[in-house]
């Protein structure tokens, strides 16, 4: 994924459970989670990149569905592996790329998000599965910036008109990790 990151001169970094897992507690995913900052008109540059690598479409008129999506499908056909590219569009995403950092695991170079920034998605997601993910985070990360994290959160619920995905983040931390709970700073 780094290769065609950098041969298509893309920002991007690995989301989802390969991140939730390198990050945090590992756990199996069937597939990779990549978010994309690209403007539109450089997807198909992006995605004739890609497939001299070896990442194919998954499905017919894949960019159509990504206009329609934000998120392109491909499969690494050396691997056989599926992987779902998000075209980034919030100020957020944004931010979440610009704070990659590469890690390797097994001699494989990965752009990876900061910590907070999978909690962030996670728990805007807040399926059990993310739940899981955060409480594998928070258990192994013991200094995060909570504040930011939760800024984004109330952010999120600002926009939506509600107050769930904080006060869910806050029952999680207290849950897991109670001594962090009334913190807001970087520890």
């Amino acid at each position: 994924m780094s290769e065609w990151l950098d041969s298509a001169a893309a920002a991007g970094v690995i989301v989802g459970g390969v991140a939730a897992s390198v990050l945090g507690r590992p756990r199996l995913t069937e597939d990779i989670d990549v978010l994309v900052t690209l403007e539109r008109r450089e997807w198909t540059e992006f995605l004739t990149a890609g497939q001299v690598l070896g990442f194919v479409p998954r499905i017919d008129d894949a960019l159509d569905f990504a206009e329609k999506s934000r998120v392109l499908l491909v499969l690494h056909q050396p691997s056989g592996i599926p992987i779902d590219i998000v075209f980034g569009a919030l100020p957020l995403e944004d931010e979440i790329v610009r704070g990659a950092r590469h890690v390797e695991v097994a001699g494989v170079r990965l752009p990876l998000p900061a910590p907070e920034s999978i909690v962030v998605m996670k728990a805007i997601a807040l399926r059990a599965r993310d739940i899981a993910d955060i409480e594998g985070i928070l258990e192994v990360h013991d200094q995060l910036d909570l504040g930011w994290i939760r800024t984004r959160l109330t952010e999120f619920d600002q926009a939506l008109g509600q107050a769930s995905l904080l006060d869910e983040f806050n029952r999680i931390l207290a849950r897991t990790r109670p001594t962090m709970a009334s913190d807001d700073s970087v520890e």
